[in-house]
């Protein structure tokens, strides 16, 4: 399989892309309105991406229970950055796609706005 980038994966980007064994995946992270920064200077939609990839790398359950660990933990770090998440314009966001494939099936999950 060949892998093409259409961003720079070193670069400032609020993408993130998962290949590991069956499952594949594309992660587009949203910052907030107040442009989240944190120490390391990543953005609030790096961090969701990032986050969101790394609950469905486990791919030890179903995919929908995935996507709501990648939830929580999206969540989680949010609340630890300090952020009132009460107020839905403070909150980082992640839509992704990820599909997970099977020798005679596949499943697939995508969330977007």
């Amino acid at each position: 399989m060949d892998t093409n980038f259409i961003f720079d994966p070193a670069g400032r980007d609020e993408d993130a892309f998962l290949i590991k064994g069956n499952t594949f995946g594309v992660f587009d992270g949203a910052n907030n309105r107040n442009n989240f920064f944190d120490k390391a200077g990543r953005s609030g939609g790096q961090l969701a991406a990032q986050i969101a990839k790394e609950a469905f790398a486990l791919n030890d359950r179903p995919l929908k229970d995935l996507a709501v660990l990648a939830n929580e933990n999206i969540k989680n770090q949010m609340v630890s950055s300090g952020l009132d998440i009460k107020d839905a314009l403070n909150r980082w966001h992640c839509i992704f796609a990820v599909v997970r494939m099977a020798e005679e099936y596949f499943e697939y999950i995508q969330l977007n706005f």
